[in-house]
């Protein structure tokens, strides 16, 4: 079984268990704590005796009592108190020591443990050597132990207690949270006026109350989020209903127009209707809409007012002339010198004459005149 850790160090408490502390043995384990506290505080003690004694002349040991009744040892509350004691009517043979409770006042957290020292002539120099009231030439109080640190002094570095209880006084480091309030304090809590770290939930801000930033007419900058105006897709299809839902439009009515007026194409006041919304088929230079809204070619029954039969009569026409390639090759003689036809009223010249030759026959006369035709 091994011993607990032991370490020269005077604890300023001695922990106590809780009721929530679990069993934990073993070395750095809570069960033990206490133990190691109260072990350094023995070995501290012990320290201090043993340098007490190596002082005095004597040898320190785990027991000393033979030694000890070699040396008196007297209680004083100052060093002024020290200075006033009578000069030991002893030699070195016997060891003398006092021990101050204090320095210049009780409790000041100076003095310490003084040994007499019979020929001793140094200097007073208030604190380590300590010369009696009376002055002797040789024999002075020689300190061999200050006080240990942590004694409840009346000064700290020549300041009372209230001077490092005063804030103001702080000139480095940081408080920590903890000493400031109670609560967990991190990046999302702050310090409220009774000393507990909490979310801020403020009474203004910047001089406002909470229903100021709860009137939109105060915005003045910024754009608000769509998502804060309603719920659904707010995208380009999409505007803002009455009933806070972004969706697609479907209104009653359009610039103060139901949907029948824009369906009435006599209300169309610009622009071109497209093709392909007036009927199917290819719209081009070519074709036409028909009634029944097909884009095709024109065969029609009448042009013009005239129904086919009257552009297929000859003695309809009444301007122009006949294409040579049109004339049949058997319309007329071939003959060369003059031509009289008969049966075929018509206008022509006098002098009508048919030229022969390898193309088709042509008829060419001037001033007017009777034309007759025969085979």
């Amino acid at each position: 079984m091994a011993n607990n850790p032991e370490n020269v160090l005077w604890e300023s408490g001695v922990y106590q268990f809780e009721t929530t502390d679990p069993i934990q043995g073993g070395a750095g384990g809570i069960d033990n704590l206490p133990h190691v506290q109260l072990g350094g505080r023995t070995l501290f003690l012990k320290a201090r005796q043993d340098a007490i004694a190596s002082q005095a002349g004597l040898t320190p040991s785990d027991s000393d009592q033979v030694q000890g009744v070699a040396c008196t040892v007297l209680h004083v509350q100052t060093i002024p108190a020290l200075r006033a004691c009578p000069v030991p009517a002893i030699s070195n043979a016997r060891i003398a020591m006092v021990i101050t409770a204090g320095g210049a006042t009780l409790g000041d957290g100076l003095g310490g443990t003084y040994r007499w020292s019979f020929n001793s002539t140094a200097a007073d120099d208030g604190f380590n050597v300590v010369r009696p009231n009376t002055n002797p030439a040789s024999g002075r109080w020689l300190l061999i132990l200050p006080n240990p640190a942590g004694l409840n002094a009346n000064l700290l570095n020549g300041q009372a207690a209230s001077y490092y209880l005063n804030a103001s006084n702080l000139n480095a480091g940081t408080v920590p949270t903890a000493r400031l309030g109670s609560g967990a304090a991190n990046t999302t809590t702050y310090l409220r006026g009774d000393q507990v770290w909490s979310t801020v939930n403020a009474v203004s801000l910047n001089g406002q109350a909470a229903a100021f930033y709860q009137n939109a007419s105060n915005i003045n900058a910024g754009t608000l989020a769509t998502a804060r105006m309603g719920s659904g897709a707010p995208d380009s299809s999409n505007y803002l209903r009455g009933d806070g839902v972004w969706a697609a439009v479907n209104a009653s009515t359009l610039g103060g127009q139901s949907s029948a007026y824009f369906l009435n194409a006599s209300n169309l006041n610009a622009g071109t209707v497209p093709t392909a919304r007036l009927g199917s088929g290819t719209a081009n230079g070519s074709t036409f809409l028909r009634g029944d809204n097909v884009w095709s070619q024109v065969d029609a029954a009448l042009l013009n007012g005239l129904s086919a039969s009257h552009f297929l009569n000859a003695s309809n026409l009444n301007a122009g002339a006949i294409s040579a390639s049109l004339v049949p090759l058997n319309a007329v003689s071939q003959h060369q010198g003059n031509l009289k036809t008969r049966n075929f009223p018509g206008k022509v010249g006098t002098n009508v004459t048919l030229a022969a030759g390898s193309g088709p026959p042509s008829i060419s006369g001037s001033n007017d005149g009777d034309v007759w035709e025969y085979y």
